[in-house]
Protein backbone atom coordinates (compact mmCIF):
# COMPACT_ATOMS: atom_id res chain seq x y z
CA UNK A 1 0.00 0.00 0.00
CA UNK A 2 1.24 3.45 -0.90
CA UNK A 3 1.70 6.21 1.67
CA UNK A 4 3.26 9.10 -0.29
CA UNK A 5 0.73 11.51 1.11
CA UNK A 6 1.35 15.24 0.68
CA UNK A 7 -1.97 16.81 1.62
CA UNK A 8 -0.56 19.07 4.31
CA UNK A 9 1.92 21.80 3.38
CA UNK A 10 5.39 20.72 4.54
CA UNK A 11 5.70 23.51 7.10
CA UNK A 12 2.26 22.62 8.50
CA UNK A 13 3.11 18.92 8.73
CA UNK A 14 6.47 19.65 10.37
CA UNK A 15 5.04 22.12 12.88
CA UNK A 16 2.17 19.77 13.81
CA UNK A 17 4.68 16.98 14.45
CA UNK A 18 6.94 19.28 16.43
CA UNK A 19 4.22 20.74 18.65
CA UNK A 20 1.82 17.83 19.08
CA UNK A 21 4.23 14.90 19.26
CA UNK A 22 6.42 16.70 21.81
CA UNK A 23 3.33 17.26 23.97
CA UNK A 24 2.29 13.60 23.73
CA UNK A 25 5.23 12.43 25.83
CA UNK A 26 4.43 12.27 29.55
CA UNK A 27 5.91 10.82 32.71
CA UNK A 28 2.88 8.55 33.15
CA UNK A 29 2.50 7.23 29.59
CA UNK A 30 6.07 7.81 28.33
CA UNK A 31 5.85 7.94 24.51
CA UNK A 32 2.84 5.61 24.13
CA UNK A 33 0.46 8.29 22.83
CA UNK A 34 3.14 9.63 20.49
CA UNK A 35 3.67 6.16 19.05
CA UNK A 36 -0.07 5.65 18.72
CA UNK A 37 -0.45 8.98 16.92
CA UNK A 38 2.42 8.19 14.54
CA UNK A 39 0.83 4.86 13.63
CA UNK A 40 -2.61 6.49 13.33
CA UNK A 41 -1.20 9.07 10.87
CA UNK A 42 0.44 6.26 8.88
CA UNK A 43 -2.89 4.42 8.60
CA UNK A 44 -4.69 7.62 7.61
CA UNK A 45 -2.12 8.23 4.87
CA UNK A 46 -2.76 4.72 3.55
CA UNK A 47 -6.53 5.30 3.55
CA UNK A 48 -6.18 8.71 1.88
CA UNK A 49 -4.06 7.36 -0.95
CA UNK A 50 -5.93 4.07 -1.45
CA UNK A 51 -9.38 5.69 -1.30
CA UNK A 52 -8.25 8.70 -3.38
CA UNK A 53 -9.81 11.14 -0.94
CA UNK A 54 -10.23 14.79 -1.85
CA UNK A 55 -7.55 17.14 -0.60
CA UNK A 56 -9.79 18.96 1.88
CA UNK A 57 -11.02 15.67 3.38
CA UNK A 58 -7.45 14.39 3.59
CA UNK A 59 -6.32 17.60 5.29
CA UNK A 60 -9.14 17.39 7.83
CA UNK A 61 -8.42 13.73 8.58
CA UNK A 62 -4.69 14.30 9.03
CA UNK A 63 -5.18 17.28 11.32
CA UNK A 64 -7.74 15.31 13.35
CA UNK A 65 -5.26 12.43 13.43
CA UNK A 66 -2.52 14.64 14.83
CA UNK A 67 -4.90 15.90 17.51
CA UNK A 68 -6.55 12.57 18.30
CA UNK A 69 -4.60 11.74 21.48
CA UNK A 70 -3.56 15.27 22.36
CA UNK A 71 -6.15 15.66 25.13
CA UNK A 72 -5.70 12.20 26.65
CA UNK A 73 -2.15 12.77 27.80
CA UNK A 74 -3.17 15.95 29.65
CA UNK A 75 -6.10 14.54 31.64
CA UNK A 76 -5.58 13.98 35.32
CA UNK A 77 -5.19 10.44 36.60
CA UNK A 78 -8.80 10.17 37.83
CA UNK A 79 -9.83 8.43 34.61
CA UNK A 80 -7.45 5.58 35.40
CA UNK A 81 -9.53 4.64 38.45
CA UNK A 82 -12.67 3.79 36.44
CA UNK A 83 -13.49 0.17 35.67
CA UNK A 84 -14.38 1.15 32.10
CA UNK A 85 -11.09 2.06 30.41
CA UNK A 86 -12.92 4.13 27.77
CA UNK A 87 -14.70 6.32 30.32
CA UNK A 88 -12.13 9.08 29.84
CA UNK A 89 -12.64 9.34 26.07
CA UNK A 90 -15.33 12.06 25.96
CA UNK A 91 -13.14 14.37 28.05
CA UNK A 92 -10.06 13.36 26.08
CA UNK A 93 -11.61 14.13 22.71
CA UNK A 94 -13.16 17.39 23.91
CA UNK A 95 -9.78 18.58 25.18
CA UNK A 96 -8.09 17.36 21.99
CA UNK A 97 -10.51 19.30 19.81
CA UNK A 98 -10.00 22.48 21.87
CA UNK A 99 -6.22 22.18 21.57
CA UNK A 100 -6.43 21.58 17.80
CA UNK A 101 -8.75 24.55 17.37
CA UNK A 102 -6.41 26.84 19.30
CA UNK A 103 -3.38 25.61 17.35
CA UNK A 104 -5.06 26.04 13.98
CA UNK A 105 -6.38 29.50 14.77
CA UNK A 106 -3.03 30.74 16.04
CA UNK A 107 -0.51 29.00 13.76
CA UNK A 108 -2.53 28.17 10.61
CA UNK A 109 -5.46 30.61 10.44
CA UNK A 110 -5.90 30.28 6.66
CA UNK A 111 -5.43 26.53 6.27
CA UNK A 112 -9.14 25.67 6.62
CA UNK A 113 -12.35 27.59 6.17
CA UNK A 114 -14.52 27.99 9.26
CA UNK A 115 -16.80 25.19 8.07
CA UNK A 116 -13.81 22.91 7.40
CA UNK A 117 -12.38 23.71 10.83
CA UNK A 118 -15.67 22.83 12.54
CA UNK A 119 -15.85 19.57 10.58
CA UNK A 120 -12.29 18.73 11.64
CA UNK A 121 -13.10 19.36 15.30
CA UNK A 122 -16.25 17.23 15.02
CA UNK A 123 -14.16 14.37 13.60
CA UNK A 124 -12.32 14.29 16.91
CA UNK A 125 -15.35 14.78 19.17
CA UNK A 126 -17.38 12.11 17.33
CA UNK A 127 -14.90 9.35 18.24
CA UNK A 128 -16.87 8.28 21.30
CA UNK A 129 -19.63 6.53 19.28
CA UNK A 130 -18.10 4.38 16.51
CA UNK A 131 -21.36 2.71 15.47
CA UNK A 132 -22.99 6.01 14.51
CA UNK A 133 -20.05 7.72 12.79
CA UNK A 134 -20.04 9.10 9.29
CA UNK A 135 -17.43 7.80 6.83
CA UNK A 136 -14.73 10.35 7.68
CA UNK A 137 -15.04 9.92 11.45
CA UNK A 138 -15.09 6.16 10.95
CA UNK A 139 -11.79 6.29 9.02
CA UNK A 140 -10.22 8.12 11.95
CA UNK A 141 -11.58 5.59 14.46
CA UNK A 142 -10.48 2.67 12.27
CA UNK A 143 -6.96 4.12 11.95
CA UNK A 144 -6.81 4.50 15.72
CA UNK A 145 -8.06 0.96 16.32
CA UNK A 146 -5.55 -0.54 13.89
CA UNK A 147 -2.80 1.48 15.56
CA UNK A 148 -3.70 0.20 19.04
CA UNK A 149 -3.75 -3.37 17.71
CA UNK A 150 -0.30 -2.93 16.18
CA UNK A 151 1.09 -1.46 19.39
CA UNK A 152 -0.41 -4.39 21.31
CA UNK A 153 1.14 -6.91 18.93
CA UNK A 154 4.49 -5.14 19.36
CA UNK A 155 4.03 -5.53 23.14
CA UNK A 156 4.08 -1.71 23.62
CA UNK A 157 0.71 -1.80 25.38
CA UNK A 158 -1.47 -4.54 26.84
CA UNK A 159 -4.89 -4.61 25.19
CA UNK A 160 -7.47 -7.35 25.02
CA UNK A 161 -7.68 -7.83 21.26
CA UNK A 162 -11.05 -9.56 21.64
CA UNK A 163 -12.63 -6.11 22.03
CA UNK A 164 -11.63 -5.30 18.45
CA UNK A 165 -13.13 -8.54 17.16
CA UNK A 166 -16.39 -7.51 18.84
CA UNK A 167 -16.26 -4.11 17.13
CA UNK A 168 -15.46 -5.52 13.70
CA UNK A 169 -18.95 -4.59 12.47
CA UNK A 170 -18.11 -0.92 13.14
CA UNK A 171 -15.37 -1.04 10.50
CA UNK A 172 -16.91 0.46 7.35
CA UNK A 173 -13.90 0.72 5.04
CA UNK A 174 -12.83 -2.42 3.14
CA UNK A 175 -9.13 -1.59 3.45
CA UNK A 176 -9.36 -1.35 7.23
CA UNK A 177 -11.53 -4.49 7.43
CA UNK A 178 -8.85 -6.43 5.57
CA UNK A 179 -6.10 -4.95 7.75
CA UNK A 180 -8.07 -5.77 10.91
CA UNK A 181 -8.50 -9.41 9.87
CA UNK A 182 -4.82 -9.70 8.95
CA UNK A 183 -3.64 -8.16 12.23
CA UNK A 184 -5.96 -10.25 14.39
CA UNK A 185 -5.00 -13.44 12.52
CA UNK A 186 -1.28 -12.72 12.77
Amino acid sequence: MKTDCTYLPENTHSLLKQIVFKDLISSLYKDLYKEHSQELIRWLEIFIVELELKTVVATQLLIAGFGYDWGCVNLDQQHLKHTNPASHLPACFELSSLKVERLLLTKFPHLLSQKELLTTLDLIRDQVAPASMDTQASLLWEASSLSWIELSLQKRVEIDLAQFKQKEANFKNEISKQALKALLAG
